[in-house]
């Protein structure tokens, strides 16, 4: 008998891993666009009244907090299942003009009450001095602490096919 209870409580175990595993929502990106904004281009009235900025209902990431001019990824995140999406981390990983090596930004986010939000990644001030520079290749990633990867986009560019394979 407790070796049948054992036996029970080890498959009950393991079934509850494997669906809790399992219940992690997949991320869809969506509506990905990159452009170089000013700092200008996000101004708004009321923060001539009030001084702070206005993200409306937009979440933005800046690699320099003090600095709005610099090239930028907006895009939509979208939970498949479930009612909101979880915590995690917005990862950005991107081959600048002339690098060998892509450059990894990472970027915190908060549970949020809703299934979508649209957020905008800045690549800010010296990080990003050219307006006129484009990346060569991107990959955003979805990330949370438990499971990894939820979701991700890439550009064309990001995987080159192998030399073996042509």
């Amino acid at each position: 008998m407790g070796r049948r209870l054992a036996s029970t409580l080890a498959l009950l175990l393991c079934s509850m891993t494997a669906s809790a595993a399992s219940a992690a929502p997949d991320i869809e990106f969506s509506r990905i666009r990159q452009e170089f904004r000013t700092e200008d281009s996000f101004k708004r009235i009321s923060e001539f009244f009030s001084g702070s900025e206005n993200t409306g209902n937009q979440i933005v990431f800046r690699t320099r907090q003090d600095e709005r001019d610099g090239f930028y990824f907006s895009f939509r995140l979208r939970s498949d299942r479930g009612e909101t999406l979880p915590a995690g981390t917005i990862v950005l990983h991107l081959y600048r003009p002339g690098a060998f090596e892509p450059t990894l930004y990472r970027f915190p986010l908060e549970v949020r009450d809703r299934r979508s939000i649209e957020v905008l990644v800045g690549l800010t001030g010296g990080d990003w001095p050219d307006p006129e520079a484009r990346p060569v290749a991107w990959k955003l990633e979805f990330l949370d602490a438990t499971t990894g990867s939820l979701g991700s986009e890439e550009s064309f560019l990001w995987e080159m096919p192998d030399e073996e394979t042509e």
